[in-house]
């Protein structure tokens, strides 16, 4: 089993840091798992999950990691992930998350337009092969 290891990187946002960041990656035959990444104001943040490469040990990637945002200025952390940690992980992987988003205006769906959309997202679980739960949305007009 690979590990599996976290990588977070932080810095004032230019073009180049997710390419940088994924050539070492693919040079060392690690895997992404997952990833979030964010920029706020002009500062860049990036949180990795990754499957290190079966011919990479963890100090080699560290070693490459920080060579590369020492270059360009910015701030790494490595850390590798429990097996629980790495478990859970996997495990969530099997959530989907459907996001809906309309027009900035109040709309209040009858109760047979909700049970529709209730009915949809059903059809969309059984074709994943998933569970679902809806959780009702309370909308109020100001």
């Amino acid at each position: 089993m690979n590990k599996h290891i976290a990588i977070s990187v932080l810095g004032k946002d230019r073009p180049g840091i997710v390419s940088a960041i994924s050539k070492v990656l693919f040079e060392t035959g690690c895997n992404i798992e997952d990833s979030s990444m964010t920029i706020i104001e002009s500062e860049f943040a990036m949180i990795l999950v990754i499957a290190l490469g079966k011919r990479t040990s963890l100090a080699e990637l560290k070693n490459k990691l920080f060579s590369v945002c020492k270059s360009m200025s910015l701030t790494v952390s490595v850390r590798e992930l429990s097996s629980k940690e790495a478990l859970k992980e996997k495990q969530s992987k099997n959530m989907h998350i459907i996001s809906v988003y309309g027009s900035d205006k109040t709309v209040f769906p009858s109760n047979k337009k909700a049970g529709e959309i209730n009915s949809m997202l059903q059809d969309i679980a059984e074709s994943l092969d998933v569970k679902i739960v809806v959780k009702p949305v309370e909308i109020a007009k100001l």
